[in-house]
């Protein structure tokens, strides 16, 4: 990959994220030097780096800003870059294996087409000029490639497809696409891996599944990964020898992980009404991005943490994330319960003090009515709230089913376990009372966040970037776990929708539209939408205070001010923040140099390791 037309290049995304860009346009061989180029910087894992997400073009690093600088990692960054396209694409090539694998890590998925399990097949064939069957055959015929992950866990976008395919998207998505469909979105093509909306053509659809949280690896579409299409035929028959097909391939996997975490569980509180959105959330999923999973956890952090620590717990503890009141519930056992600021619940009929804890006893009744935040938590003392760990976490992600309750928000009827005995405090570095003290302002009405321009900010015009620091958006009702959506004056947004890269939490989105959004824990992990801005983690829980109609000013910061943000943290408050801590980091990390050595006219990467004495 020669270097050219201002490529590779590095390019902040916020306070703790870089984005090394290394082409505009899609094309395989830039596709394997992103793997490469994980590959090195996960085989030296410079001081700092967390983790990495691959996309068509780029790779999203994320890192600790209080073990590195953006401009340090930014230089190791396209350093490797250089070496892995030098040293050829086949190094950065991840391990073959991951459940539906089967011979040399290939992903082999048994097909149906048309019919009613590939409803747009025959549009596929009228926009091609091509038969329905020579449509399936020649999707079938392709050798796949996992590009990137995105859109929904487990989604992978493949390259190879044979270019007289390429369809449109749907004029009109649908609002639900059932699991394993097979689609082509332009030169795209993929697989649903749950039920999701989607406008992309369906051609066909298979019974394999694709993305399982509780097996040992949950994606077949890994990044990188080789996939291969068979047409097992028409109608039922053809369905019934897709389902043995996919049973053999399944048979294949590594099999599935214990299920951890809640095993001493007890009831603790019935619902008795139900808000709007009410899920079990903790400190997040961190680490997954690559499979197209967020990190979710609590949107206000300090809040979250604070609440615990009150209650008797570690900050990261599981909670209760109200949104908007409407939460009533029964106590069935005595426990410690508080309510973090900016709530107003009542337990026995009477307000209780916010960042307090108070004593339930069985019989007692708490109802959330809504406070001067939007998003409350309620932490329960002996270890918090108990369910079963996924991947990590137990935090609920609503648009994949998954953590949580059964992957949902509560209902009517449900019963809120705890631990029975309580567990030692847990989560990240303890935090005592800090975080509270540190949070900053708990009341609704508006706020202003540090935001560091870019990622994409040199695509928009001076006057736009202008326009969007100088303007008090007003934060408005449609917002929810995913983004905070903006109401303001309509910004001129850059031709065409870009190639999708890696979306941090905090990414300023501006869509066709006009109308910025800002990412927030749910959030994609991959985007086309360009990015003018991205808000710094410490100012991402203000968001989640804004009530609907709040006022949003941002105010322009460069890297070094956002770390300095960091870096003016109490220690034990900014190490135990969610994504700082060392989750993925090689044991002996602590101890690691990576330089860039001139030698011979030529630069290279070495990582030195600092060995014990014997």
């Amino acid at each position: 990959m020669p270097e050219r037309d201002g490529y590779p290049v590095g390019r902040p995304a916020g306070d703790r994220h870089l984005t090394l860009e290394l082409g505009g346009e899609v094309s395989p061989e830039t596709t394997d030097v992103v793997y490469a180029t994980e590959a090195i910087l996960r085989a030296t894992w410079p001081p700092g780096l967390r983790e990495t997400t691959p996309a068509y073009c780029s790779l999203l690093v994320r890192y600790n800003p209080l073990e590195t600088d953006y401009e340090t990692l930014a230089r190791v960054g396209l350093e490797a870059v250089r070496a892995a396209a030098k040293r050829g694409a086949s190094h950065g090539r991840p391990r073959a294996g991951g459940r539906g694998t089967v011979f040399s890590g290939e992903v082999v998925i048994p097909v149906v087409y048309g019919g009613e399990w590939g409803p747009d097949l025959g549009e596929v064939a009228r926009h091609t000029g091509l038969t329905p069957d020579e449509v399936a055959a020649r999707h079938a015929a392709g050798l796949y490639r996992v590009a990137m992950v995105g859109f929904a866990p487990g989604f992978g976008y493949l390259t190879g497809m044979d270019p007289r395919l390429a369809t449109p998207r749907r004029r009109a998505p649908r609002p639900v696409v059932p699991q394993g469909s097979v689609g082509i979105a332009g030169e795209q093509t993929g697989v649903y891996p749950g039920a999701l909306p989607g406008g992309w053509q369906i051609i066909g659809r298979t019974p394999l599944p694709l993305w399982d949280p509780e097996a040992a690896e949950p994606a077949a579409m890994a990044p990188g990964r080789p996939v291969r299409f068979v047409d097992a035929g028409a109608g039922r028959e053809g369905w019934a020898r897709a389902e043995q097909l996919a049973e053999g391939f399944a048979a294949a996997s590594p099999g599935r992980a214990p299920r951890v975490g809640a095993e001493s569980a007890t009831g603790l509180a019935l619902v008795r009404a139900a808000g709007p959105l009410d899920t079990i959330q903790d400190a997040g999923r961190w680490d997954r991005s690559g499979l197209g999973l967020p990190e979710s956890g609590a949107l206000d952090w300090p809040a979250l943490a604070a609440t615990n620590v009150a209650a008797g717990n570690g900050p990261g503890a599981a909670a209760l994330e109200v949104t908007y009141g409407g939460l009533a519930l029964e106590f069935i056992k005595p426990v410690t319960v508080v309510v973090s600021p900016g709530g107003l619940a009542l337990l026995r009929g009477d307000v209780l003090a916010a960042g307090r804890a108070a004593e339930a006893r069985p019989g007692d009744t708490l109802e959330f009515r809504p406070g001067s935040c939007p998003r409350v938590y309620l932490a329960f003392g002996g270890g918090g709230v108990a369910c079963p760990l996924v991947l990590g976490s137990r935090s609920t992600y609503l648009p994949a089913g998954l953590g949580g309750l059964e992957g949902r928000k509560l209902r009517s009827g449900d019963v809120v376990m705890g631990f029975a005995p309580a567990p030692a405090s847990g989560g990240p570095a303890a935090a005592g009372a800090r975080p509270l003290a540190w949070a900053g302002p708990f009341g609704g009405e508006g706020v202003t966040v540090r935001a560091v321009p870019g990622p994409q900010e040199h695509l928009f015009s001076p006057e736009a970037v202008r326009a969007f620091f100088d303007t008090a958006w007003r934060a408005l009702p449609g917002s929810d776990r995913r983004s905070c959506l903006l109401d303001g004056p309509e910004l001129a947004a850059p031709a065409g929708s870009g190639v999708s890269d890696g979306s941090p939490a905090g990414s300023v989105q501006v869509p066709p539209s006009g109308k910025p959004l800002v990412l927030l824990g749910d959030h994609q992990t991959t985007g086309g939408y360009p990015k003018l801005a991205t808000v710094i983690g410490p100012d991402l829980p203000l968001l989640a205070r804004v009530q609907p109609g709040g006022e949003v000013r941002f105010r322009p910061v460069d890297v070094t001010e956002a770390r300095r943000v960091w870096l003016e943290m109490p220690s034990e408050v900014a190490w135990g923040w969610p994504g700082n801590g060392m989750a993925g980091r090689p044991e002996g990390g602590a101890r690691r140099r990576v330089m860039v050595l001139g030698l011979g006219g030529q630069s290279h990467l070495v990582a030195v390791e600092q060995t014990p004495p014997r």
